[in-house]
């Protein structure tokens, strides 16, 4: 298996599928974004990912959306043996600017590096839309430009939103050695959580694993990932159950058995929960692709 990159254009849009071997040489050295302007992708498997020139590292799973600016260098590591399949989307940079001005006017005067910030939350409701619009690359049929545009458009404003939902009062600690054994700590558990989040995972049992105080733990962890520790377990879990879901015909029990769960129902109602839709409503949703009339999620 070679890299892949499978993705559609209307000219104002973009969006696709990345998807990278686990062969190690393939992710060694310095990579570099495309020229095309500000990015945001959302990783189906676990990689640890770094920005040259950042403040620290961050665990990327399919409950956190990476940001990139426009040709900006990076790095990356796989965390499991499956390689990179990552979504992605893109807007023109002036749409991209305005949607982040939304939230930090500053933003709208750089149109090639909007994100002061790497990484934030994927909503379920942002990454079925997501997943409904890289579903687009692998149909015999595109929707209509105007579909898929504002299609982007929902999707982009949504993963931004959760960027800048952060708890009140939001700060770095303000010591360099603080603050490294922080991110160290939620990484850890950010990979713990993916590579186990099939298992009955307790508070006790993840804070024990990173050795920090569970309270302690819950605080520096909402403050670095912009959610609480069962949220981003109930994200990680529901993006698994959504792609087995859509790419295999089991049963709904299957899936939830699979995926950390405790009944069929259980898994129903944390759908309907994060992402506003019951799973068979999602499975159709991101099968059936965009419409000529696109519904809102969430």
């Amino acid at each position: 298996m070679d890299v892949t990159a499978e993705y559609f254009f209307t000219g104002s849009c973009a969006a696709g599928i990345l998807r990278l071997p686990p062969e190690r040489e393939r992710w060694r050295g310095t990579h570099r974004t495309g020229v095309g302007g500000a990015i945001v992708g959302v990783p189906r498997r676990p990689m640890l990912f770094s920005w040259l020139g950042a403040e620290r590292d961050v665990v990327g799973t399919s409950a956190v959306a990476l940001f990139s600016n426009r040709d900006q260098e990076y790095r990356k590591s796989p965390l499991t043996e499956e390689g990179e399949t990552t979504d992605w989307v893109w807007l023109r940079p002036e749409w991209t600017a305005e949607i982040v001005g939304e939230h930090d006017p500053r933003a709208a005067l750089d149109e090639d590096s909007p994100f002061a910030r790497m990484d934030g939350p994927a909503p379920t409701s942002a990454l079925v839309a997501l997943r409904r619009l890289t579903r687009v690359v692998e149909a015999s049929h595109q929707p209509d430009p105007i579909c898929l545009d504002e299609a982007g458009i929902s999707t982009m404003r949504a993963l931004v939103g959760a960027m800048y939902d952060r708890p009140s009062g939001w700060r770095w600690a303000s010591r360099e050695t603080t603050r490294r054994a922080h991110v160290n700590a939620v990484n850890d558990a950010a990979e713990l959580i993916a590579q186990r989040f099939h298992t009955r995972l307790g508070l006790d049992e993840v804070a024990r694993e990173v050795s920090v105080a569970p309270l302690h733990f819950c605080r520096i962890f909402r403050k670095h990932t912009g959610a609480t520790v069962h949220t981003y377990l109930c994200r990680v879990r529901l993006a698994e159950a959504l792609e087995r879901l859509v790419e295999a015909d089991a049963t709904h029990a299957q899936v939830a058995k699979e995926c950390g769960f405790a009944s069929a129902s259980h898994m129903s109602d944390t759908f309907a929960r994060h992402a506003g839709a019951r799973p068979s409503e999602a499975r159709r949703l991101v099968r059936e692709g965009l419409p000529g009339r696109l519904r809102r999620l969430g």
